[in-house]
């Protein structure tokens, strides 16, 4: 189906029912099998505890008497998908109409006949579609969520139960995993994350097992190894008593579809485990305790909400949380291979103080600084997953990155209606490239640690102007540096780089409300700007050394009202730092316990010493030369954006609740 996805027009009537029908009436396709299933259940479970009482069995968790079988209904193999886990391959992740949907119009350069996004939503969207390729298991967990409880229902989708539906060729159904999986990146639902115990965890999920719990008490659950090296989403769906001192969490694994799963939990120790065997025999061990901090809940009832767009320029949602900048990382290949455990990719501040992945162990030593993984995009290049850094906008500090020689990485910094992206630079295992953003500036310089070619974006929106411009390949050897420099008032790009080259640059600038397509403007020049030589002072590849000393255990989970996802506080050591010339920074840092792997597995959060702010692109000294560009007052870009008319020909695509335009998840009452 194309990607306005005109289908979209026959599944909306089917999409979502009334708010007042229960559980059991969305299932009619089902009716006397469904009522007799739900009554043996019923007897199993009177039966089960009256033999227990018998024994004089009194299990509790944290002092709360559990009953021997609590279940929400939802059977893995009518209710969950047919088909296992998958990453890359031939299906459709996120696409404009879905960034639209998610953001709203704020996303769109312009919005009709249909939604061409603006730069830095089309670069997140990118990094967000590459991170997908190894795995899709956050959306599949909400999504058939969703679908058991009635917010959505499989039959727009092509079936009349999540384990009929196909696939393969079901692009409605591809884009909606993806839509799910791509919030656990978004606000609010980042603010509703909860790194937690098992205790108490089955405290949280005990109001949500039953058959018509409304969405607001639903979750779903991130499992990672004890040794931090792999995580994955999973759907609980009940909680059964094995005798007075351990509880099964019963899940719905989508790594293995049609069977119930089970999480055993020492109620006890307050420790958990769960053993699941891959398709080539080995084990994989999920496992955690009190401290662990390898154990979380997320909310599903935000996800629902229209999500804030962080890198639009003027979205009013994003005014509730502070101006942060997200740095994003990827990989242009699914599975680097080698030993991704010591691959690198981390921001450094002026004091040394490192954030994100440090030879394969996840670190957080800045203050104010958020380190997020995003499950499921594990094994790229690093076993922790795609890292995604926040930083209060006024940091300011350099992005060191190693990894495979034949997996390029792109590095981006996403800010308010901006974005800069070295995108497809080739790195060293053990040298680290040193890449210096300003989304702000609209400024980007490499020291490359191998011999590399890179595409550099630049892109900026005010709402109104929207302009992307494009320096395509250009070459730095190993040692070497480049940079580009935007002037935001003329549009002009000045390149500098030590090796002498001439490099394309292509520049489109559009108007919102444009009848005809935006102006381009495609040129060939000479690399020779010195007076961008400033934007690389002090800039060089160097060597990423292991100091790490054991960690301690995490500080504690922030609240769920708190703007950020909610990581353990990260545990405190010596750490591995790039070596950069003659003077290297000595200091202390912060690994954390888990760090996913690959597998279509996944990673969780980090916080800083305080979780109060997020992220900002690295930038390079101050009054570096060059053409810089200008801001509007607010520093942000230039005036608030205006809505082009609404309507347009093309396929509209479903947007949040505010947003009009397709279907639309409704919420349970």
């Amino acid at each position: 189906m194309a990607e306005g996805m005109s289908g979209w027009g026959s599944i909306a009537p089917h999409l979502f029912r009334g708010k007042k029908k229960s559980t059991a009436q969305l299932r009619r396709y089902d009716g006397d099998q469904m009522r007799m299933t739900k009554t043996y259940r019923v007897w199993c479970a009177v039966l089960v505890g009256l033999v227990l009482a018998g024994c004089g069995a009194q299990p509790t968790v944290q002092d709360m008497p559990l009953p021997a079988v609590q279940t929400s209904g939802f059977a893995p193999q009518r209710d969950g998908f047919g088909f296992e886990n998958y990453g890359a391959g031939d299906v459709t992740n996120l696409t404009a109409a879905d960034l639209q949907r998610m953001f709203g119009d704020e996303v769109c350069a312009n919005v009709t006949p249909s939604c061409t996004l603006i730069a830095p939503a089309r670069i997140w969207m990118e990094a967000l579609n590459t991170a997908m390729e190894t795995g899709h298991c956050e959306g599949m967990a909400v999504l058939s969520q969703y679908f058991y409880h009635g917010v959505l229902t499989p039959h727009a989708f092509g079936n009349e139960t999540a384990a009929q539906l196909v696939l393969a060729g079901n692009v409605p159904l591809q884009r909606e995993i993806a839509y799910w999986w791509a919030t656990q990146a978004t606000y609010p639902t980042r603010a509703h994350h909860h790194v937690l115990d098992a205790n108490a965890a089955i405290a949280m999920l005990r109001a949500g097992l039953h058959p018509d719990a409304p969405v607001e008490v639903l979750y779903t659950m991130g499992v990672y190894e004890a040794n931090g090296r792999g995580g994955h989403t999973v759907t609980p769906i009940g909680l059964r008593t094995i005798d007075d001192g351990h509880v099964a969490i019963e899940i719905y694994d989508n790594n293995v579809p049609k069977t119930t799963q089970e999480i055993v939990v020492d109620t006890v120790q307050n420790s958990w485990s769960y053993h699941r065997t891959r398709d080539d025999g080995s084990v994989v061990r999920y496992a955690g305790d009190a401290t662990s901090g390898t154990m979380d809940l997320t909310e599903t009832s935000p996800r629902l909400e229209q999500q804030v767009c962080q890198f639009c320029p003027g979205n009013p949602l994003r005014k509730g949380i502070e101006e942060l900048t997200t740095i994003l990382f990827s990989s242009a290949l699914p599975d680097a291979g080698g030993d991704a455990q010591a691959y690198s990719a981390y921001f450094e501040d002026a004091q040394g103080r490192r954030s994100g992945i440090v030879l394969g162990a996840a670190y957080n030593d800045i203050p104010g600084v958020l380190v997020h993984y995003l499950r499921a995009a594990g094994g790229a290049w690093t076993p922790n997953g795609m890292p995604m850094l926040e930083l209060p906008v006024a940091t300011e500090g350099t992005v060191y990155v190693t990894g495979a020689a034949d997996a390029p990485v792109t590095i981006s910094a996403f800010g308010a209606g901006s974005v800069v992206s070295v995108q497809n630079l080739q790195v060293d295992a053990t040298i680290a490239s040193e890449v210096r953003l300003d989304q702000r500036r609209g400024t980007a310089a490499v020291a490359s640690g191998v011999d590399s070619t890179a595409d550099i974006v630049v892109g900026y929106s005010d709402g109104i102007k929207n302009v992307e411009t494009q320096v395509k390949r250009v070459r730095v050897r190993k040692g070497d540096t480049a940079a580009v420099a935007t002037n935001r008032d003329t549009d002009e790009v000045a390149v500098y780089a030590q090796t002498e080259q001439q490099v394309d640059v292509q520049v489109t600038v559009g108007q919102r409300g444009d009848k005809g397509p935006p102006r381009e403007r495609n040129e060939r020049q000479p690399a020779d700007a010195q007076e961008l030589a400033p934007l690389q002072d002090g800039m060089q590849p160097g060597p990423v050394e292991d100091t790490t000393r054991p960690p301690r255990a995490p500080r504690g989970t922030p609240g769920a009202d708190r703007p950020a996802p909610s990581g353990d506080d990260a545990p405190t050591g010596d750490g591995p730092r790039p070596t950069r010339g003659p003077e290297q920074r000595a200091n202390g840092t912060t690994p954390l316990n888990a760090t996913p792997n690959r597998d279509v597995t996944e990673p969780r959060p980090t916080r800083g010493p305080n979780d109060a702010g997020g992220p900002q692109p690295t930038r390079g000294p101050e009054g570096g030369g060059g053409p810089q560009p200008t801001r509007g007052p607010d520093g942000g870009g230039g005036p608030q954006p205006t809505r082009g008319p609404d309507g347009g020909g093309g396929p509209q695509p479903t947007r949040g609740p505010e947003g009009g335009g397709g279907p639309q998840p409704t919420r349970r009452p």
